[in-house]
């Protein structure tokens, strides 16, 4: 599973600052190109940033075709 997009690693925190997809859009292409079956989305708790899953998980599916898991405390199922 790859876990480079996370709202630590400073690239990412900044694409999601400026609304850029194209780093993070680099990072989901990168790890697929090294093999991995999944990606690991973490955007934190806060909620600004984790308001903008829908544009992440967007801009990830139009590069990358790979399971993605969330670690977020955001999502609500009810």
């Amino acid at each position: 599973m790859g876990e480079k997009i996370n709202i630590l690693n400073p690239a990412v925190y900044k694409a999601l600052c400026e609304r850029d997809p194209a780093p993070i859009q680099r990072l989901a292409l990168r790890q697929a190109e090294a093999g991995v079956h999944a990606l690991d989305v973490n955007l934190g708790p806060g909620k600004k940033i984790g308001a903008m899953l829908p544009w992440v998980v967007e801009m990830i599916q139009d590069v990358v075709e790979l399971t993605l898991f969330f670690g977020t405390n955001l999502l609500s199922l009810s």
